[in-house]
């Protein structure tokens, strides 16, 4: 057992499910191969013997067809029975040629079987076609049935036996096949058995060299720790694996701890003495930290009067600034609105311009329509004595000339309409040039109106232009004032951030200065208390 004491705890630990693996694995192997040999057997039961098998029954059950076809042609003299049993003679053919092709092994015997057959299909179909023609020989018929008898006899005899033979091959198969199944368990119950055994030696063999190892080591630190505090004490080391390795390491552990507390003991004693001086050096810069805050504390209110009185400037710079851009905005609003107020009377007098033109064309235009109107009446004037004169003529004609006077009223009537709506429509022309004329004059009085206006919007844009000239030279002074005075915020913002930091390094100074004082209280108290631990061990 001196390798498995040598043995690292690692290995110790793997060891058991290393058994317990490798007996897995052999319990695996030997159901496997029984496994796959009974899946052999039984693809060659499914694939093999069974359908042989049921192929044997078949042709039992077609001779015996064969033979009943045959002779149930003879006794009804029909010889379609023959063709029939021909029919069955070829189907068997084929079977036996089918268990050829699944089982090679029984060709020799099949083929035997298949030649006694012939021998007997020729016997019973020459016979029962010679009863049914009547062409059979009565005088060798008996030894005709003998024969066939004989060949019948021996065909059942061969099929029944290679039936039996084949149904004897699937059983034994199938008896192989569960006798397998059976002992592989009953031997994977004893290698289990046996891999339950081994594992249980082995984890209280792992168990005790480990819990062993472990006592020896937990008994000599128990020795050490209740005892005087003697580090010059080592503990046995009797193994070389883990456990081995830590109690090399604990001895090394306890003499180098031997060694630190040998040196702290040295220098206990000139660390009280430091620690004390250290004390009083600190009372001392407590005191000057507190004075330093006060005047810190006097200097960041200055300082923060100022920063406020920079900042009341600053805002009120910032106002001019928004006062005189928003006054700067609005000059430029007014220049803009002047600007478009002149393009659009400029537009308006063109307008008006044209109109003038328009009206004084249509003044000349209705004048033009007048004359023409004229012309019209006077040629109406004559159409209606011309009328008259017709219908005088035609009077005097009597009885011929009463069409031609009704024609000559129509015309007079309608030359009297047309010079009745001439008279109106000079009316509605004059009224026309009336209103043009009226017009006209208003058109020129608004166009000069309009240029008027053009006037006072050229000087009302000048009078904006200089507006937002000054108030961007305002709005120039404003922010050069405001940016001097955030120059001057974001100085005084620096200066009492500064004085607040030192402010408050000053009170972390004293809060410091507060705690070395404690800390080095603390540090006297433990090394006090160092010095009465390290008198406890023996070195």
């Amino acid at each position: 057992m001196h390798w498995l004491r040598s043995l690292s705890i690692k290995y110790k630990i793997f060891l058991i499910p290393f058994v317990g693996v490798i007996g897995f694995a052999c319990n695996h192997l030997i159901n496997n191969n029984v496994n796959s040999n009974n899946a052999t057997r039984l693809a060659a039961i499914r694939d093999v013997y069974f359908p042989v098998l049921e192929k044997a029954d078949t042709n039992i059950i077609r001779l015996d067809r064969i033979t009943e076809t045959l002779n149930a042609g003879v006794s009804t003299g029909e010889m379609d029975m023959v063709d029939v049993a021909s029919d069955l003679r070829g189907e068997m053919l084929a079977t036996f040629m089918e268990i050829i092709d699944l089982y090679p092994e029984k060709e020799k015997k099949i083929k035997r079987y298949m030649i006694e057959f012939k021998s007997y299909y020729e016997e019973a179909s020459s016979l029962s076609i010679g009863m049914i023609d009547g062409t059979a020989d009565f005088s060798t018929l008996n030894e005709h049935v003998e024969r066939m008898g004989l060949a019948l006899n021996k065909i059942q005899n061969s099929l029944n036996t290679f039936r039996s033979d084949s149904h004897k091959e699937f059983i034994d198969v199938v008896q192989q096949t569960t006798d397998d199944a059976n002992n592989a368990l009953v031997v994977g119950g004893i290698v289990s058995l046996v891999i339950v055994l081994v594992l249980m030696m082995t984890a209280y063999s792992v168990a005790m060299l480990i819990t062993k190892n472990i006592g020896g080591v937990v008994a000599s630190l128990r020795d050490i720790a209740s005892g005087e505090g003697d580090l010059t004490k080592r503990i046995e080391q009797n193994s070389a694996d883990e456990i081995g390795e830590l109690v090399e390491s604990f001895n090394a552990f306890i003499e180098k701890l031997q060694g630190i507390i040998t040196e702290v003991i040295d220098s206990v004693a000139p660390l009280i003495s430091v620690s004390k001086n250290l004390q009083e050096l600190t009372q001392q810069t407590k005191m000057m930290a507190t004075s330093q805050q006060t005047t810190i504390q006097d200097v960041t209110q200055a300082i923060s009067q100022v920063f406020d009185s920079v900042n009341e400037v600053a805002i009120n710079a910032a106002a001019a600034a928004e006062s005189a851009m928003q006054a700067d905005n609005e000059a430029k609003i007014g220049e803009s609105i002047s600007h478009t107020t002149v393009a659009a009377i400029n537009q308006l007098a063109s307008e008006v311009e044209q109109a003038v033109v328009t009206n004084r064309q249509l003044e000349t235009d209705t004048e033009g329509v007048g004359a023409i109107l004229e012309v019209i009446q006077g040629v109406a004037e004559q159409v209606n004595l011309l009328a008259l004169n017709a219908a005088i003529e035609a009077a005097r004609a009597g009885e011929h000339g009463r069409g031609f006077a009704v024609v000559a009223d129509e015309v007079r009537t309608l030359a009297s309409k047309t010079q009745d709506s001439t008279k109106q429509i000079q009316k509605v022309i004059d009224q026309l040039r009336k209103t043009a004329r009226m017009i006209t004059d208003i058109m020129e009085a608004s166009q000069a109106q309009a240029i008027e206006s053009v006037s006072q919007a050229g000087r009302s844009g000048q009078s904006f232009a200089e507006i937002t000239l000054k108030v961007g030279t305002i709005s120039d002074m404003n922010y050069q004032i405001a940016s001097a005075t955030e120059e001057q915020q974001r100085t005084s913002q620096t200066m009492l951030e500064s004085v607040e930091g030192i402010k408050v390094s000053a009170g972390k100074s004293a809060i410091m200065a507060g705690e070395v004082a404690e800390e080095t209280q603390a540090l006297i108290d433990v090394t006090e208390k160092l010095q009465r631990v390290a008198k406890q061990f023996k070195v």
